[in-house]
């Protein structure tokens, strides 16, 4: 019997501890990948450029974290037809143009524009001089057989393009080769793959060809060259080619910028500075309400049928999914009272539903007040409001301060309350009535409108921060109101 109460016993412990062992891993499964994508990205571009291994011209960038550019991107900001460096960074900057002046004839003939053209466009300068913006948005050009310019970050060229006779993009029993990885033409340099239909293409022999004049007679035939040479054959054929890079997510400078067109370019520093005010309105607002709520509910309500309903609608509204206090601040705050998608009315429908976080652990904060306290000063002569000021309140402060800090971590985690009351604005907020968009609503209309997943994580590892501390802090509030 007693060996039997032992196996049990151990069977039961270990099924625990499997379980609690798996709760942990999933926990830190789920922090690490989200820190992980928050940190990082793989920035994946498709273009007919690759990366080019000799390179006649360097371009080299005031923003360290420009890694590289493609030579139809130089080309057009040469040409003037690109003037922000948004398409290039992701930020809103304007670009500021320098050109090596004893480079110009090379930079002229490699981008196949005019000399004079350049000159139009960017500021001719000495190699070296002291002119050269050294700030975000500037770029500066020379010949590589001038060095490096100094302060300046150098910037990697795709210049190299793969042209193809068109037998090999030709639609051939629902078969053609379409966007190839940039290792599959290291593979066809070295002889690895000898057919297109390795490529998914059709079955063609792959040839290497050394000329343009060949490679427009040979079919299955492949010609890897510069693109300024490619540039002037208007009819060639280009493949299009996938390259992956390792680059940082989250930066001091995502987190500090604007969001641009709807968080497609730009950064967050807006959001995050919508969402503080939206949880400070929030607060302002459920904060007294909820304290006086609890006040009331301790200290001066007598038990009966009244109590017990109030406080079961308190408990079913803590537990009344979000979507619906959006549906009530939709009704009531945006179209009743007129106040729009604004600011002002996602605060106060955040309010309504923290509420009753605020009141629940301000009562249970209070009620751990030694009776004896207060009874102690009703007696010595103090009034009820007196007392309930300057003993009750006093000694229930970090119960109090713990439970209004929790509800800013709800707060500041809701999206569904905010769909249809707090608008969409990226800007910051200039007034109560002014549409805006926190970091958790900002997260989901990013993924929803397929604007990228790696602005979302990044702002997801932001919020999951803001959220820990805020939740760490309200542990260390309860736990000196439990001593």
């Amino acid at each position: 019997m007693a060996d039997k109460r032992i196996r049990t016993n151990t069977i039961a412990l270990a099924i625990i501890k499997t379980l609690a062992f798996s709760t942990l891993f999933i926990l830190v499964f789920l922090i690490g990948y989200l820190t992980f994508k928050g940190l990082v990205k793989d920035a994946i571009t498709i273009s007919p450029y690759k990366e080019s291994k000799d390179q006649v011209v360097s371009v080299f960038s005031g923003d360290s974290h420009i890694k590289r550019m493609s030579w139809e991107q130089v080309r057009d900001i040469l040409d003037g037809k690109i003037y922000s460096m948004r398409s290039v960074s992701g930020y809103d900057d304007d670009i500021q143009l320098f050109v090596d002046r004893s480079s110009l004839p090379v930079i002229a003939e490699y981008f196949a524009l005019s000399e004079a053209s350049i000159a139009e466009t960017a500021k001719v300068v000495e190699f070296g001089d002291k002119g050269i913006a050294r700030a975000n948005g500037s770029l500066f050009i020379a010949k590589t057989s001038q060095g490096k310019a100094s302060g300046l970050s150098r910037v990697e060229l795709s210049a190299t393009v793969v042209a193809v006779n068109k037998t090999v993009t030709t639609l051939v029993n629902n078969k053609k080769v379409g966007i190839v990885d940039a290792l599959d033409i290291d593979r066809l340099e070295n002889g690895s793959i000898m057919n297109w239909s390795d490529l998914n293409g059709s079955d063609l022999r792959v040839v290497r060809c050394t000329s343009f004049e060949q490679l427009f007679q040979t079919e299955g035939g492949y010609f890897v060259t510069e693109a300024n040479l490619a540039y002037s054959h208007s009819d060639v054929e280009l493949l299009s080619i996938r390259s992956t890079h390792m680059e940082k997510n989250l930066t001091l400078r995502f987190m500090a910028s604007s969001a641009i067109q709807g968080g497609k370019y730009g950064g967050i520093g807006s959001i995050i500075v919508n969402t503080f005010f939206m949880i400070l309105l929030s607060i302002l607002f459920a904060a007294p309400v909820g304290l006086g709520a609890a006040i009331y509910l301790s200290l001066y309500a007598h038990k009966g049928k009244l109590l017990f309903i109030i406080q079961s609608g308190i408990d079913l509204l803590a537990s009344v999914p979000s979507i619906i206090f959006g549906l009530f601040g939709l009704l009531v705050f945006v179209q009743t009272f007129g106040w729009s998608f604004s600011l002002i009315s996602g605060s106060l429908t955040i309010a309504l539903m923290i509420c009753p976080t605020i009141i629940r652990t301000s009562q249970e904060a209070i009620k751990s007040v030694d009776a004896s306290l207060f009874d102690g000063s009703i007696a010595l002569g103090a009034t009820k409001i007196e007392t309930i000021l300057k003993i009750s309140i006093p000694n229930a402060r970090e119960g109090i301060i713990g439970g209004i800090i929790l509800a800013i971590g709800r707060a500041a985690g809701e999206t569904a309350a905010l769909l249809y009351t707090i608008g969409s604005g990226t800007e910051v907020a200039n007034g109560l009535f002014s549409p805006a968009r926190s970091l958790a609503m900002h997260i989901y209309l990013t993924v929803s409108e397929g604007r990228g997943l790696d602005g979302a994580f990044a702002a997801s590892l932001v919020l999951m921060v803001i959220v820990l501390i805020t939740n760490r802090i309200a542990r260390l509030f309860s736990r000196k109101e439990l001593r």
